[in-house]
């Protein structure tokens, strides 16, 4: 997701002007900001173990990146060799529910 702030030479004010220079640079630079991700949140009980699943996900493109950022239950295993422009795969060694966001970092 790229962060424009439009016109800011245009703005009268030259404390609102410089306000909006730092956020500028301050978006400009936060990793997040540097790239395009989804978050999911995953409930993986149902399906029989050990596995390797697909997952759909809605992306234009073919995932790089994926921030894990809570698993309970079984382990996972993010297979990113067999990511596609449609789905991706993880093995799972138990019934498991996993959140994380999903995408790429670009500079």
């Amino acid at each position: 997701m790229r962060f424009k702030i439009p016109f800011i030479a245009e703005i009268k004010d030259v404390y609102s002007r410089d306000n909006f220079k730092i956020i500028r640079e301050f978006l400009a630079n936060h990793p997040f900001s540097k790239g395009e991700f989804k978050f999911y949140d995953l409930d993986l009980s149902a399906v029989s173990y050990p596995s390797m699943i697909s997952v759909k996900h809605g992306l234009s493109f073919i995932p790089k990146d994926v921030i894990q950022s809570y698993l309970t239950g079984g382990t996972i295993i993010w297979n990113y060799g067999y990511f596609t422009k449609d789905n991706i795969y993880v093995t799972i060694s138990g019934p498991c529910k996993v959140r994380f966001f999903l995408g790429r970092y670009e500079e």
